[in-house]
């Protein structure tokens, strides 16, 4: 439904009919600001006012469900809540951790409201440190400090940026709080007059607005826009990093520093300033094919092709005990066992079995519970993990713990990767640059300047300095990076097969490589004036790319000094999925509601995916296909799919599963609490 001044118009049949315009009010803050306290004592207290916890909403929405993080798509479920509430004279105070531009982004829905208000608790940092630390889990609780901060500074920035925006300063005691909240919601000069500007017929004066500026673009919650969902955690889901491709903070496929942009700027342009370019259903370069060789890049996992049993074995553990287990290549299976973090105390025993035999090589004790202890990565020599928010490298063959690496703050495991095609670690900082770490020495190697753009998936990276971008060539270890273009000032940029194209208020445009320079020239590109500005350009192999925005997806080609679009689908991107045959595009539309995930080449459907709870948690894309939860009339089974979309094999009856090499390994619990290990697979004989 379309808002019109005080109309609803039915975009498919043109009724229309009056509504409320209610004002919303948004009580936003930091973890340990205070927000749920003040929230609680306020509810029932104002008439007219319906208070809403937005974090309950969260834990069933697919748009935030791991690895989506689509805030925006969040935030619009949540404002059509409000709108329908509203509809019984009652405005929304929702009280959940929100930066405004996620609300604002979705600008077309604005019109539902009178006006929305934010209302920003914010505390001095040692105390909000202080209150995050003290909570249940001790230590563990801190490792999202950092973050929480970040928020924190992000909300002070907004009050001089967002029209209607109010700070309080949550530092003060509780009370005195809540009694701020009330007055920015019901100020004592209008305790008895009726706001009468959202019934229907009003007739006095217009609202005031003013112009959204938003703050700066460093997006404060990290997103992981893959996630090695076979890890399986029973209870919760895991929210750790893959062996393969990730994009998280340290944006390792070429797209999370413009993932950001796409989520937020997206909306903010008016609705026909990027016209979706009219594109046949044409097919891309295949690269890949043309070689006859697999794309070199692709996730190193494969799915097996066959379902032989390998081996079984039980694990002992108590009913409701956290266990979460990784299977490492073909090599290891790691298990971690103990009781959950609600815990007053807390211990893990963490195994190594033979990936082949199923054998335990080697059982350590941790006095964390499973929650506080994250797989990272793994190499031959070293398993990187994070233990109670420090990074520690533990002996691949005995268990022994060889290195840690720890500063001030506690590591947050979305915030630390390995980066793919080398053994190196990077640490990502709110200011966007990573702290890079030998994964087998714990030895820090250096430092990458900004946010990635663009890798090859062999140890290749360009990262984006300020205007610039420089090359960095870390397969065989660090080494300075080199400079290949300057003094870029478009806001949204990437590197295409040896070439820099930029998309801003000017155009497209496109730099000459010249041997190590690639920005040297720059020209037009014809064909771009299709897709006037883009929201993210992210590449795929050789010259082939998809550019995003505006709600829609297209795949595209670099021929010469032309763009050439191939495809187009609906949706936003969360996530690029490197294969054998080239990359898979991870697509959210219909406000996460439907996830497809597209073939890069020609945009055919590999899967639409059957959204249903612990989708996300089953969700594996290897180099040679997909394993996903799937449903019928028989119940719910984990199937495995080839990159063309044909289902090879399918699991039921388990709890969890783990992808390694042509191995899998289900998790099933035991009706005495005991978890039942069972490897499954075609490993080639000996």
């Amino acid at each position: 439904m379309k808002a019109e001044r005080d109309e609803l118009s039915c975009t498919h049949c043109g009724a229309r009919r009056r509504f409320i315009k209610p004002p919303l009010f948004i009580v936003t803050g930091a973890a340990g600001s205070g927000k749920s306290t003040a929230c609680q004592r306020l509810a029932g207290t104002i008439d007219g006012v319906l208070f809403l916890d937005a974090d309950t909403f969260a834990d069933d929405l697919t748009s935030v469900a791991t690895p989506q993080r689509d805030y925006v798509a969040f935030w619009r479920f949540l404002l059509r809540l409000a709108h329908e509430v509203g509809q019984n004279d009652t405005s929304v105070a929702f009280c959940g951790i929100a930066l405004p531009e996620q609300v604002l982004a979705n600008s077309d829905m604005l019109d539902y409201f009178s006006a929305v208000h934010f209302i920003g608790l914010v505390c001095d940092e040692e105390v909000l440190r202080t209150r995050i630390s003290s909570r249940a889990g001790g230590a563990s609780a801190a490792q999202r400090s950092d973050l929480h901060l970040d928020i924190n500074r992000r909300l002070r920035l907004s009050a001089s940026t967002v029209p209607n925006m109010t700070l309080i300063d949550a530092t003060r005691e509780r009370a005195a709080v809540a009694a701020a909240i009330r007055q920015a919601i019901v100020p004592d000069d209008l305790d008895d007059v009726s706001d009468e500007i959202w019934r229907p017929g009003y007739q006095g004066p217009a609202p005031v607005s003013a112009p959204i500026r938003f703050p700066p673009e460093t997006d404060p919650v990290p997103r992981l826009a893959k996630q090695d969902a076979g890890s399986a955690a029973m209870g919760r889901p895991r929210r750790r990093p893959s062996t393969g491709t990730i994009v998280g903070i340290v944006a390792v496929v070429a797209m999370s520093a413009t993932i950001v942009t796409l989520v937020t700027n997206s909306n903010r342009e008016p609705a026909d300033s990027t016209s979706p370019p009219a594109v046949e259903r044409l097919a891309l370069p295949d690269v890949v094919a043309t070689n006859g060789v697999p794309f070199a890049g692709a996730d190193p996992r494969r799915l097996p092709g066959t379902l032989d049993p390998i081996w079984s074995q039980s694990v002992p553990a108590a009913e409701g005990d956290d266990v979460w287990v990784e299977v490492i290549d073909r090599r290891s299976v790691l298990v971690a066992i103990g009781p959950d973090q609600t815990m007053p105390t807390g211990s893990s025993v963490l195994q190594s079995l033979d990936a082949e035999t199923g054998i335990t090589r080697w059982s350590t004790d941790f006095a964390v519970a499973p929650d506080s202890l994250a797989f990272v990565a793994a190499n031959a020599d070293s398993i990187a993990v994070i233990i109670d928010g420090t990074l520690t490298g533990i002996d691949a063959a005995t268990g022994a713990s060889v290195w840690t690496f720890g500063g001030t703050a506690a590591i947050i495991e979305s915030n630390v990767e390995r980066l793919v095609g080398t053994d190196i670690l990077a640490i990502g900082s709110p200011d966007g640059t990573s702290t890079l770490v030998d994964m087998t020495t714990g030895d820090t190697v250096g430092q990458l300047d900004g946010p990635t753009i663009a890798t090859d998936q062999l140890g290749q990276f360009y990262v984006r300095r300020d205007d610039d971008i420089v090359r960095y060539d870390l397969g065989n270890g660090f080494s300075s990076p080199t400079m290949v273009a300057a003094g870029l000032g478009d806001p949204v940029v990437a590197v295409v097969g040896r070439r820099v194209i930029t998309s801003g208020p000017q155009g497209w445009t496109a730099s000459i490589a010249a041997d190590e320079r690639l920005g040297l020239e720059r020209g037009v590109l014809d064909g771009s004036e299709d897709f006037p500005t883009a929201a993210a350009i992210l590449p795929m192999v050789g010259t082939t790319f998809v550019v995003a925005g505006a709600g829609v997806i297209v795949g595209a080609d670099l021929d010469g000094g032309d763009i050439r679009f191939a495809w187009k689908r609906d949706g936003t991107v969360t996530a690029m999925y490197p294969t054998e045959r080239g990359f898979l595009v991870h697509a959210a539309s219909r406000g996460g509601a439907a996830q497809t995930i597209y073939d890069g080449r020609n945009g055919n459907a590999v899967v639409t995916l059957t959204v249903t709870a612990g989708l996300f948690d089953s969700l594996v894309v290897a180099g040679n296909g997909v394993l996903t939860k799937k449903t019928d009339p028989d119940g719910p089974r984990l199937a495995g799919l080839d990159l063309d979309g044909n289902e090879m094999w399918a699991i039921r009856d388990v709890t969890a599963a783990s992808v390694g090499d042509r191995l899998i390994v289900t998790t099933t619990r035991l009706d005495d609490g005991s978890v039942r290990l069972d490897a499954v697979g075609d490993l080639p004989t000996p």
